[in-house]
């Protein structure tokens, strides 16, 4: 895969989305006009595949480590987070699915400084 590739590339090129893919997953969280990120992981589902027991770490308002969730938390989780208010938490909803967390700072979401303070207590 080169710089600039998206999502939906990737998926083309490893030969398109199975039968067995869950495809409502997709519609509703796979964002596949993403760009790639170097050294993100893209998952997508088998139809069925109870993903709450198999991934600890995005679903849900808050993961085990008691993360908000920025493709999962409600507009008060987000606005829980160091400068992160009404406006930028209704933001962060609108963009979503994120692919990685620093797609904030990619898509200009939330600036840099506020990145810095909320990079550790967020999760996708």
């Amino acid at each position: 895969m080169s710089e600039g590739d998206r999502v939906i590339d990737l998926i083309t090129r490893s030969g398109g989305i199975t039968i067995e893919a869950d495809k409502s997953y997709i519609e509703k969280h796979l964002n596949q006009a993403a760009q790639l990120i170097d050294g993100q992981k893209i998952y997508i589902p088998k139809e069925g595949e109870n993903l709450l027991q198999n991934d600890n770490s995005s679903f849900g308002n808050q993961n085990s480590q008691g993360k908000v969730s920025i493709n999962y938390g409600s507009a008060t989780d987000l606005d829980s987070l160091p400068g992160i208010g009404e406006k930028r938490a209704s933001s962060i909803i609108k963009n979503r699915p994120y692919a990685s967390i620093e797609e904030l700072l990619l898509r200009k979401i939330i600036p840099q400084s506020v990145f810095e303070d909320i990079k550790n207590d967020i999760s996708l």
